[in-house]
């Protein structure tokens, strides 16, 4: 099956974050389901969509986002043929359970795409880069009695089989037991083979006493488990008989014609979300994980764990702004003045030469810098172009042994000059602050253009947009076509490219990301340049936005904590000194998560950390 290398990205589904691992799940499971369909297809087998992947298809048009597996079901004569010819028709390496039960209680069969893990090679690629196996649920679903005196005699007949399969194992009354089964053979004129074991003997009978009618009686359909245990799960057989195709994942899957009907049944107001969900842990691999040491399964997914040093702050006084070094050139320039004042006095034209030389070297570099991030228009720019220049004045002579030069005549020049660059530089550097949005998906502009349009309006504020280019990763984790969407965003946002912006040279006062992966993320990646661990170093302040907004996170809702893994326990949380989220309430759910990841000695900095919308102090640098 063919899926758009967007297909595997994180996503928000109806407020509900679906991390890229569980993308590439339903991948396979669509794979997993095309090889039975394939099966039924060429034996005329009848299937159908049914639980959450009917209620999925319905209300989403795909899967359930916090739903992880598929279910089928096919009526008892479709179950039947399908077990008969389904260990000699499946592809090589799969696997399914003897009798195809994974829950004989439940009477579920599973067809799984193996059993080893990881998966590998071809058998990788496949099932699109989920390693775990998978496997798919097959409701056997039987036609209910024809009249209550029926109904009641298949339930008594079910209910003491259920008993001694129960009872079988353990240190019960072997007479008794005994006596119940000579009671159920005699009953149902059968005889249990001692030679065999009982329990499997005891499957095949509850099988049996389940589908004891047939379409030619029968008027109603039911899966026998949940009308055993009471539910009144019993629909009209023509519903089963008569399919119909619904949308699901780009493709189609056949579903009982009753669809509405059997979900009201079942859920109630099916159409209203419920993060609950039924049958197994989610997500569905985790019992899988502990199979091998967090080491491997940390590299499959890409997991990253925070520590403090990530947390910390890096040493910026090797790196300083541009404006920074302004004034630690008027300092140093101050000193050097009077030195080389000095060294001409005393006849030391060597010493005189070195400290023009560092003035020199001091005004290059900065008025480099400063063009680099302010452009050549900058006045300031031209008078340390000028004070270079008198520096070479003075130079000049002494390397060619001239006469002594006028000395009050040089400190009037040099300290004229040195004022007009001071008084300049206050003029155009002190009264912009440098504020650049770092976005990657156009989808989430929405989200920072109200940090942006404040920006905007600050006069004491330059603001960029540069949105950054990123990459789809091979299963191996190499990179491979790269996506930009900087022509996606509104015509009234003013686009800087990324290839014409130096974030080194220019240290820009705050830095805005959106993209909080880093390396850490199985499906798309940014160039390295721009992971946080690497843009903290030219900024005073990386905050982080997310790129999009979730449901509340409220008790209870497990499911959406487990999968904050995938998008807040991250560099760019971890890296940020300030991380901006959509409420109060989200933001106390990051806290409880980052404290339970990272440790409770770490709750002060997430609590200092973490904002909301309603408090943002991202302008400010001081």
């Amino acid at each position: 099956m063919q899926f758009p290398d967007s297909f595997f990205e994180d996503e928000v589904r109806d407020g509900f974050y679906v991390p890229a691992i569980i993308k590439r799940g339903w991948a396979a499971q669509m794979e997993l389901l095309e090889d039975i369909a394939a099966i039924c297809k060429k034996h005329h087998i009848r299937w159908f969509a049914m639980w959450g992947t009917l209620l999925g298809a319905v209300r989403h048009g795909g899967f359930i986002p916090w739903d992880d597996d598929i279910d089928i079901a096919m009526l008892r004569d479709d179950y039947n043929r399908f077990m008969s010819v389904a260990k000699q028709e499946l592809p090589e390496g799969y696997y399914l359970p003897l009798r195809g039960n994974i829950d004989t209680s439940n009477m579920v069969a599973a067809v799984w795409n193996g059993t080893e893990f990881p998966l590998k090679g071809a058998r990788l690629e496949k099932f699109h880069g989920y390693f775990f196996p998978q496997g798919i649920d097959i409701f056997p679903f039987d036609y209910a009695a024809p009249n209550p005196e029926d109904e009641q005699l298949q339930r008594e007949l079910l209910s003491i089989t259920f008993e001694i399969k129960a009872s079988v194992g353990r240190n019960e009354d072997t007479d008794k037991l005994n006596a119940v089964i000579t009671s159920l053979e005699e009953m149902l004129r059968i005889t249990f083979d001692k030679n065999k074991p009982l329990e499997e003997q005891l499957d095949v009978l509850i099988e049996q006493l389940s589908s004891l009618y047939t379409a030619r009686e029968a008027t109603e359909v039911m899966y026998t488990p949940d009308w055993y245990s009471g539910k009144p799960f019993k629909w009209p057989a023509s519903y089963f008989q008569n399919l119909r195709m619904l949308p699901f994942e780009g493709f189609e899957l056949p579903v009982p014609s009753g669809y509405e009907d059997i979900l009201r049944v079942r859920y109630g107001n099916y159409m209203e979300r419920c993060y609950s969900g039924e049958c197994h842990d989610y997500p569905i691999y985790r019992h899988l994980e502990k199979q091998v040491d967090n080491a491997a399964v940390d590299r499959l997914l890409y997991t990253y764990r925070i520590s403090a040093g990530d947390i910390k702050r890096p040493d910026r006084q090797t790196a300083a702004a541009p404006e920074k070094l302004v004034e630690q050139f008027l300092l140093l320039t101050e000193k050097l003045h009077t030195q080389i004042a000095q060294a001409i006095f005393s006849e030391n034209p060597e010493q005189a030469k070195t400290l023009l030389e560092l003035c020199q070297q001091s005004a290059i570099q900065v008025g480099d810098l400063l063009e680099k991030k302010w452009g050549a228009r900058l006045h300031t720019v031209a008078l340390l172009e000028q004070y270079c220049e008198l520096i070479w004045q003075i130079y000049e002579p002494l390397a060619q042994g001239g006469p002594l030069l006028d000395m009050s005549g040089i400190q009037m020049h040099l300290g004229a000059l040195r004022d007009q660059i001071s008084t300049c530089a206050g003029e155009e550097l002190g009264r912009k602050r440098e504020v650049v949005f770092l976005p990657w998906k156009a989808s989430g502009w929405s989200i920072l253009k109200p940090l942006w349009e404040a920006a905007q309006r600050d006069p004491d504020c330059t603001s960029y947009v540069i949105p950054v280019p990123y990459c789809y990763k091979n299963l191996d984790g190499g990179m491979k076509s790269i996506q930009y969407e900087g022509e996606l965003f509104p015509d009234d946002t003013a686009i800087t490219d990324y290839r014409s912006y130096d974030l080194q040279n220019r240290r820009p006062d705050v830095i805005i990301i959106q993209n909080p992966y880093d390396g850490h993320n199985l499906t798309t990646s940014v160039p390295p340049s721009f992971y946080a661990t690497n843009l903290k170093q030219y900024t005073d302040k990386l905050v982080y936005v997310p790129y999009f907004t979730l449901d509340e996170i409220r008790p209870g809702n497990q499911k959406a904590f487990i999968n904050m893994e995938h998008y807040v326990s991250m560099p760019g949380v971890a890296h940020a000194d300030i991380v901006i989220v959509q409420s109060e309430q989200m933001r106390q759910s990051y806290i409880d998560f980052l404290v339970k990841s990272a440790g409770e000695d770490t709750k002060q900095i997430w609590e200092e950390k973490i904002t909301c919308n309603s408090r943002i102090p991202f302008l400010k640098t001081k």
